[in-house]
């Protein structure tokens, strides 16, 4: 069995933490955009 699929519980953990992080960013992002574009004010 590879350490891949036995360490799966941790791999989906890890997985889990970078997607919270990089939604927070593409808000942030998404937000400038929006504002910029003039579909939302500050």
């Amino acid at each position: 069995m590879s350490l891949t699929i036995r360490k799966l519980p941790e791999v989906d953990a890890l997985l889990k933490i970078g997607a919270k992080k990089a939604s927070l960013v593409a808000d942030g992002v998404l937000a400038k955009v929006r504002v910029k574009l003039g579909f939302e004010a500050l």
